[in-house]
């Protein structure tokens, strides 16, 4: 629905529509898959603004007490794939 933009969405799907348009618009012209490149850019942003903007996370987050990083569950394989970019410089960075 974020992608396809429907006139009149039904009940609070347009809250979630507009949560999710910057996500959308970010991802405009780029190759491979729309949704799942959107769904991606929509878990960065999502991950940085939890780390951003809550008061109590932003503090846990820098003592160290808890990682937020972000990752897509992929439904036809069960899979959990992580975000490269989100898991830099945490505890559970790959490249570390």
């Amino acid at each position: 629905a974020a992608i396809s933009l429907p006139e009149n969405p039904p009940g609070s799907i347009s809250y979630l529509i507009n949560s999710i348009r910057t996500a959308v618009e970010s991802i405009e012209g780029q190759p491979g898959d729309k949704v799942l490149n959107a769904t991606r850019a929509n878990v960065v942003e999502q991950v940085n603004s939890i780390r951003r903007r809550q008061p109590v996370m932003a503090k846990a987050i820098k003592s160290g007490e808890i990682i937020v990083v972000g990752a897509i569950y992929d439904l036809e394989t069960g899979k959990v794939n992580y975000i490269p970019e989100i898991l830099q410089g945490t505890p559970v960075d790959p490249a570390k």
